[in-house]
């Protein structure tokens, strides 16, 4: 493992503010798949999310003298391809799309049981789901999709979104209870 690869992401963007802009390839390199799948959630699996990532990655590096060491890099990077996919669906005029089946399956609270050995009825429920997901607001569904599938916790989420943590609570409490509700009221125990 080179010196590059266990160093933490702070330290890699000193190094490039220091004049070592090589080093800025692996921190795209940590972080351009995940950014990928969170902006193509956003943009419902559009075709622009990989110019997205890429634009993102271009504005970070263009304001990385900005970026305050003290805040993770991760949570800095991610605000700025939300902003990026934001934008762009606003200028296509297209809604905040829903993730696939792929991404619903990996929710935990809501995922589909091992014990459903009937194909009809694991597909009937990956329905249900999506379903439900699509009844969200954007401003519930973004922050329960970056807790459950990307991992971050409120204080993260919190600084992706640029909102209070307490807010961020909030919203993701509610977004459990909405898709507990719209769950049962498609008859589905999560």
């Amino acid at each position: 493992m080179s010196k590059h690869q266990s160093a933490s992401d702070a330290e890699l963007v000193a190094q490039v503010i220091a004049g070592d802009i090589e080093v800025y390839g692996q921190l795209m390199q940590r972080y351009e798949a995940k950014l990928l799948r969170y902006v193509s959630y956003i943009l419902g699996g559009d075709y622009a999310s990989a110019d997205v990532v890429q634009e993102s990655f271009i504005k970070a590096y263009a304001n990385l003298r900005s970026y305050k060491l003290k805040y993770s890099f991760s949570a800095w990077v991610y605000r700025i391809a939300h902003n990026t996919a934001i934008n762009v669906a606003k200028k296509n005029k297209k809604y905040i799309a829903m993730p696939d089946n792929e991404v619903i399956d990996t929710l935990p609270e809501f995922s589909i049981p091992d014990t459903l050995a009937d194909e009809a009825d694991r597909a009937l429920l990956g329905k249900s789901l999506q379903a439900s997901f699509t009844k969200l607001a954007p401003k519930y569904r973004e922050p329960l999709l970056l807790n459950l599938v990307e991992g971050y916790g409120y204080q993260e989420i919190a600084e992706i979104l640029q909102l209070p943590i307490n807010t961020v609570a909030t919203r993701i409490r509610r977004a459990k209870q909405q898709m507990q509700s719209l769950l049962s009221a498609q008859g589905v125990s999560p």
